[in-house]
């Protein structure tokens, strides 16, 4: 196994570690290494892998909270938990554009 493949398959590893433990610093970190190593889309996937995750943790998220509010009769501001979610987003990319920009 080649120092490029060996480096490859340590970050994809460090990538799921990361990922597991909702650590957008380190996933950011290993998927910037995919560019010196002439794989800028791997990195980009697995980076917007991570996105798909950490929003769908959001989402979630956002939605039990919703839901008890219901469940106690309360309004809900649906256009605000929506605004939340995607400002999330676009912080997150606009923060991580280094990686976004491949």
């Amino acid at each position: 196994m080649s120092a490029k493949s060996r480096l490859e398959a340590l970050a994809a590893q460090r990538i799921e570690e990361a990922s597991a433990a909702r650590d957008r610093a380190a996933v950011v970190r290993f998927c910037r290494l995919y560019r010196p190593l002439g794989s800028p889309q791997d990195g980009l996937t697995k980076y917007l892998a991570f996105l798909q995750l950490a929003a769908g943790t959001k989402a979630r998220a956002s939605y039990s909270a919703a839901s008890e509010l219901l469940d106690a009769g309360k309004a809900v501001d649906w256009v605000g938990t929506l605004t939340a979610l995607f400002r999330d987003l676009a912080v997150s990319v606009e923060e991580d554009e280094t990686v976004s920009s491949w």
